[in-house]
Order: structure tokens, then C-alpha cells, then sequence
């Protein structure tokens, strides 16, 4: 068994969210500063990530696609970043649909934190959505 990373893909902040062992629940895990270079960001994310480096089995990264579908101009530096992550990390990434998860984290939170406190925790807050949606996937797949 192991985990799954979710990402919330930002040019100022990544959020990151990790999987329990068994792919149930998604929790919110930390946060990166985008630097200039990504190899530099991915370095960043292997630092966050290395207490769970020999249990992580795939990257979720969050697609900013359009509502309708379509590929936007963040999903194309997404997907490079993606192809990078790569190259620089042995895991496999997967670009998983995240319509509107940012918006549903600060939904989510605008009740429960005031502003600057939820600026703080808005990224890996998205990243869970992100990553949740897909462990709901793989699960509702599993029991068919």
C-alpha cells in the first residue's frame, strides 16, 4: 500500500495534499514557493515530501481545464511543469480535472477562517479537493 500526492499547481504557491495508505482520505499537507526555475520548485517539493519518499506511488496534479473541457493557457505551463516533475522525481504524475477547486477552498473556508489566515492555508486546502476528488473516482471505479 502506499500514498497519493495531490497538487495544487500555482505560479506563486503549490498547495500539496497526501493520501492515507489505504487511498480513502485526502489530507492537506503543506505548501511550496514557486521559484523562477521549476527544477528549483521541484526541489522544494522533494524536501516537503521526503519523510513519505518510499510510500508515495503517483502525483495528482490538478488541470486547470475550462468549464468546457478545453485546455486553458495554465493548463499548457501545468503541463509542462508535469513533464518536468517527471523527469526530476521517480513517480508517476497524472493530470487529474480540477474545476473550481480553488473556488471550493475558499468556500470552504471563508466560513470557518478570516482572510489572511485563510490565505495561509488556501493551497493545500485545494490540493485536498483535488486529490479527494480523485480517490472518490478510483474508489467508485473499484466497486463497479
Amino acid at each position: 500500500m502506499g500514498r497519493i500526492v495531490g497538487i495544487d499547481f500555482g505560479l506563486v504557491r503549490i498547495g500539496v495534499s497526501l493520501s492515507d495508505n489505504h487511498k480513502i482520505i485526502a489530507s492537506a499537507f503543506g505548501k511550496v514557493q514557486s521559484k523562477r526555475q521549476f527544477s528549483d520548485t521541484i526541489e522544494a517539493l522533494r524536501l516537503l515530501l521526503h519523510p513519505y519518499k518510499d510510500e508515495i506511488e503517483l502525483i495528482i496534479i490538478g488541470n486547470p481545464l475550462h468549464l468546457n473541457g478545453k485546455e486553458s493557457p495554465m493548463s499548457q505551463v501545468v503541463a509542462h511543469f508535469k513533464s518536468q516533475l517527471e523527469s526530476h522525481l521517480p513517480y508517476k504524475v497524472l493530470l487529474w480535472d480540477e474545476s473550481l477547486s480553488s473556488s471550493q477552498a475558499e468556500k470552504l473556508l471563508k466560513e470557518e477562517l478570516h482572510r489572511k489566515k485563510r490565505k495561509e492555508v488556501i493551497d493545500a486546502v485545494a490540493a485536498t479537493i483535488v486529490l479527494q476528488s480523485y480517490l472518490d473516482a478510483i474508489g467508485i471505479a473499484s466497486n463497479l
